[in-house]
């Protein structure tokens, strides 16, 4: 019903209903947020990889250590497309080109990568593919991103270069 053709005392008591259930539905909606932000909070702690302290265990350590090597060869493949965009004259061949083609068509068709065998790529990749130049080029963009990370405090996955 329209509150203008309502008399005075119950245009009020439908006024104040409807403020009580506004006020009544905010608070629920609040309890609601404040509860999904505490289940939030329980979920990322219960699944954080280290303690609320920011300490890792033992295991996290050693699991970080195997699997450097993972993100060395993610990082090989940034470094590679950097020098052949930055520095033509070191620029893969089509064999070059292929060769890594073929390594990044076996990443993706794996579920996990093996750090022995990222281990094997990219001693192949940085040994036996690249010219000594291109390895000069990609070990200096290593030693830059390693340094750049040194010296802003960065840690987290992937700790080795």
């Amino acid at each position: 019903m329209n509150d203008r053709y309502e008399t005075a005392p119950a245009a009020t008591a439908t006024r104040t209903a409807r403020a009580t259930t506004a006020s009544t539905m905010r608070r629920d909606r609040a309890v609601r947020i404040a509860l999904l932000a505490l289940g939030l909070m329980i979920v990322t702690a219960a699944l954080a990889p280290s303690n609320l302290f920011g300490q890792t265990t033992p295991e996290m350590q050693q699991a970080r250590e195997e699997t450097a090597v993972v993100y060395d060869l993610g990082r090989f493949f940034g470094y590679v497309h950097g020098m052949t965009t930055e520095s033509p004259s070191l620029a893969l061949t089509d064999t070059q080109k292929r060769k890594i083609a073929g390594v990044i068509e076996q990443i993706r068709e794996m579920r996990r990568i093996e750090p022995e065998w990222a281990e094997e790529q990219l001693t192949y990749l940085e040994l036996e593919l690249l010219t000594p130049a291109q390895l000069m080029d990609v070990d200096r963009r290593a030693i830059e991103w390693q340094n750049t990370r040194e010296s802003t405090g960065q840690t987290g996955s992937g700790g080795g270069t």
